[in-house]
């Protein structure tokens, strides 16, 4: 009878080389530890940069301004950058009667009249005045490849403008009451003379306001 012998595998070997395996994956991933918590460092910072961009709010485009008892009418220029707005309103500001070209200007006509208007027998106690006040500015509505630190410099910039030719549009109804003052105390032949003289005064205050704030300069209207 031949006996069959048992066959066993021993493993013994392979345990060895399992652990040594094991060992040496432990070891690796202790010094990937420092790298992987950098790394999840920077992508939580990353994602967090990018939450606040995202929910960061877009500026506001400044495309028009009001200014109490005046007209405002455009002229629109064509940019993306500081140079670009620069030139366009260097090449299309308005130019006022002094041969100053400016970025804005504030035309305004005073007119008066009463009954008898012309004669020797005229009623004084009838004058009546009316002003007409047009304020030209620039106007530019952004590209979408505007950056949002332009827009907010040109807002700043347009809004100062405004406020500047508003002390020219300030004058004028603070002054213009004075026309009627003066042809009340005036005589048929005289009150055109003395209306006159009162819108004298007034585009002086004009040129002396402009020359004070280097035309809106010293107010920040100038751009950039």
């Amino acid at each position: 009878m031949v006996r069959k012998r048992d066959k066993r595998i021993t493993c013994s070997g392979s345990r060895h080389n399992l652990r040594s395996a094991v060992e040496a994956t432990v070891r690796s991933v202790k010094r990937s530890l420092p790298i992987l918590f950098c790394l999840i460092f920077i992508l939580a910072c990353n994602g967090l940069t990018q939450a606040t961009a995202t929910n960061t709010p877009a500026p506001t485009a400044v495309t028009s301004v009001d200014i109490p008892h005046a007209t405002i009418t455009y002229y629109d220029i064509i940019g993306s950058t500081e140079n670009e707005l620069r030139n366009q309103l260097d090449m299309y500001g308005p130019v006022g009667p002094d041969g100053y070209q400016g970025e804005a200007i504030t035309n305004w006509h005073i007119q008066w009249t009463w009954d008898g208007y012309g004669t020797e027998t005229c009623d004084l106690r009838t004058a009546r005045t009316t002003y007409d006040i047009q304020v030209t500015m620039p106007r530019w509505v952004p590209s979408k490849n505007a950056s949002p630190d332009l827009i907010t410099k040109w807002g700043i910039y347009i809004l100062a403008l405004a406020n500047h030719e508003k002390g020219h549009v300030d004058n004028v109804i603070a002054n213009h009451p004075d026309v009627i003052d003066a042809i009340h105390r005036a005589t048929c032949t005289t009150a055109e003379a003395k209306a006159q003289e009162v819108l004298t005064r007034i585009r002086q205050y004009d040129i002396d306001y402009d020359a004070m704030m280097d035309h809106g300069i010293t107010q920040g209207a100038r751009f950039p």
